[in-house]
């Protein structure tokens, strides 16, 4: 789990517990950084849940031949 040299104890507890430690705070880091990015997401209304269901439903109509393509629309 550690490698070689963590499973033959051949580093002593305090380095391992810094290690620990170590990989512990990047994965936090990590997980603050993916729910600051999904809160703010859904601060904004084209990721919000009726829009999305919306722009699924499209794309499946468009996939089965029954939906209508539009252009894009081009703000000034």
């Amino acid at each position: 789990m550690y490698g070689p040299a963590l499973e033959f104890e051949e580093i002593g507890e305090e380095v391992k517990d810094e290690v620990r430690r170590q990989v512990i705070d990047k994965i936090v880091e990590r997980v603050r950084g993916k729910l600051k990015a999904r809160d703010e997401r859904e601060d904004d209304p084209f990721w919000g849940r009726g829009n999305q269901e919306h722009l699924r439903r499209a794309a499946e109509r468009l996939d089965s031949g029954e939906g209508v393509e539009h252009g894009l629309i081009e703000e000034e």
